[in-house]
């Protein structure tokens, strides 16, 4: 017996229709955007008047402009968002940049110390990679620059650093100057 093939009938393929994307709405009605900028600018007058300040006179970054325009452009204000508000205003203040000014001047050139000994007692292998004081040092010393303070840390790290190439450093010194 042999196998006798059936033909059925062939179903014409339907072509896939996509389905329309969902668009996020941005914009909201106009009224309602202008009564949440007057609602802030009653509710939030003395930071709206702060982060302006800061704004013009600090040196700004991408959050306390992000901040200043969620406030003025009529954006909910969460309670999170209010604390960071606080906390923007309160490390421009005077007395706390003086105190991040004076943290500076005492750190900086104890880490500029600890970078000129690495360099000392490392030598021509700080570039190698094999190195990897050298590269921490450096961000350490960035970020006391530009944000004006550790974490503990950190701090706890460069000090076990200081110690361990203050001994280098010692030995490196005696052994120079007992060959001169």
């Amino acid at each position: 017996m042999r196998f006798k093939p059936t033909i059925t009938k062939v179903k014409p393929i339907n072509k896939v229709v996509k389905k329309p994307t969902a668009v996020k709405k941005t914009a909201k009605r106009p009224r309602k955007m202008e009564k949440w900028i007057v609602a802030n600018r009653k509710k939030y007058p003395n930071e709206i008047k702060e982060l302006d300040y800061i704004i013009k006179t600090a040196v700004k970054d991408e959050f306390v402009i992000s901040m200043y325009n969620a406030l003025v452009g009529g954006r909910y204000i969460s309670d999170k968002m209010l604390n960071a508000i606080h906390g923007i205003i309160k490390r421009n203040t005077p007395m706390e940049m003086e105190k991040t000014r004076m943290w500076q001047e005492r750190v900086l050139p104890k880490l500029n110390r600890l970078r000129e000994m690495i360099e000392y007692v490392e030598g021509g292998r700080i570039h190698t990679g094999y190195i990897n004081s050298y590269p921490f040092v450096l961000s350490i010393i960035d970020q006391a620059k530009d944000r004006g303070t550790l974490s503990k840390k950190q701090m706890l790290a460069v000090n076990k650093m200081w110690v361990r190439y203050k001994e280098k450093n010692d030995k490196k010194l005696k052994k120079n100057e007992k060959k001169a």
